[in-house]
C-alpha cells in the first residue's frame, strides 16, 4: 500500500494551466507505471517465507480499508497521487499474486477468497474499460459504491472489519511547490 518515490522515476510533462488536472494525472500514472517496472520482479516472485506472506496479506487489508474507505479518506491515504488506480494496483499486487498461496497457508477461507475474487473481476472490468474519468471520480461514479461495498464484505468476512489506517505522508517539492516524489508511511491499527 505505501510507495517510496525517493527520486523522480519519469519525465515530468510540462504543466499548461488548462491541462494541470489532466497532466498531474499522467504524470502520477507514468510514476507509478516507472515503479511498477521497476519492482515486477520482486512483485512477480511468491513470498519466501510465511513472514513475507503475512507481510503482503497485512497490506492486502490496508488495500481493503482503503477501498472501503469514502472518497475524501481515500485521498487522505493515498495523498497527492490519484487514488484510484493505485488502490486497483495495490489489490491487484497483495491479492491477485498471493490468492493461491493465501488460501494454501490458511490466511484466508474459500468463501473470503470467492469474494476477493468477485472484487478482482470488477475491478479488472473496470480497467479494461479504459476509463480515465471512472478512476478519479471516486464521488460521482456510482461503481465505487459497489467496489466500496465489495471492500466492507471482504474486511467483515477476514474478521477485520475494526481495523483502521494511521497514514503519514512526506513530500518533496520543487521550487514552483509542485510534489516531486512522495514517501507515505501507512500503519494498520487494530
Amino acid at each position: 500500500m505505501s510507495f517510496n518515490n525517493q527520486e523522480q522515476l519519469s519525465n515530468a510533462p510540462k504543466r499548461l494551466k488548462y491541462l494541470k488536472d489532466f497532466l498531474s494525472r499522467l504524470f502520477w500514472k507514468g510514476e507509478r507505471n516507472a515503479e511498477k517496472e521497476i519492482t515486477s520482479e520482486e512483485l512477480t516472485e511468491a513470498p519466501e517465507d510465511i513472514e513475507d506472506l503475512n507481510n503482503q496479506f497485512n497490506e492486502l487489508i490496508k488495500t481493503l480499508i482503503a477501498l472501503s474507505s469514502a472518497a475524501n479518506r481515500q485521498r487522505a491515504i493515498y495523498g497527492e497521487a490519484p487514488p484510484g488506480d493505485e488502490m486497483a494496483e495495490d489489490f491487484n499486487s497483495y491479492f491477485t499474486r498471493n490468492k493461491s498461496l493465501l488460501l494454501d497457508k490458511g490466511f484466508i477461507d474459500q468463501e473470503a477468497f470467492d469474494l476477493l475474487g468477485t472484487l478482482a473481476r470488477f475491478m479488472d472490468e473496470k480497467s479494461a474499460e479504459k476509463d480515465l474519468e471512472f478512476w478519479d471520480d471516486l464521488e460521482q461514479h456510482k461503481d465505487w459504491e459497489k467496489i466500496r461495498e465489495l471492500a466492507r464484505l471482504c474486511l467483515v468476512k477476514l474478521g477485520k472489519e475494526k481495523y483502521r489506517l494511521q497514514v503519514e505522508h512526506q513530500y518533496r517539492r520543487d521550487d514552483n511547490g509542485r510534489v516531486t516524489s512522495q514517501v507515505t508511511k501507512i500503519e494498520l491499527l487494530k
